[in-house]
């Protein structure tokens, strides 16, 4: 968290890797944030890891912060599921 503020403060855009895996360095970096953006494969174990991400993420976002969904490696002419499916189970727009 204490890089995360230097960073902050010497450059206009940080971006930081969070990974899958929660922690007190992660709930601690996620406050400092202005933006959130959630990636996501379009699959059913990727979207319900999302979904729950989501729905934390909303239960103690600050009302200045951003959370975007990006749909990583999706193609919505073959996609197994389709895109306003996806949208509807992760309670949240597709940004990207």
């Amino acid at each position: 968290v204490k890089l995360a503020r230097i960073l902050r403060d010497r450059f206009s855009h940080v971006v930081i890797d969070l990974g899958s895996q929660a922690s007190e360095n992660t709930e601690g970096v996620l406050d400092l944030a202005e933006s959130v953006f959630v990636v996501a494969h379009a699959d059913i174990p990727s979207l319900r890891n999302a979904q729950r991400l989501i729905s934390h993420l909303a239960g103690r976002r600050r009302p200045d912060q951003k959370t975007e969904v990006i749909l990583n490696r999706f193609d919505g002419r073959r996609a197994e599921i389709p895109e306003e499916s996806i949208s509807k189970a992760l309670t949240a727009p597709i940004s990207w």
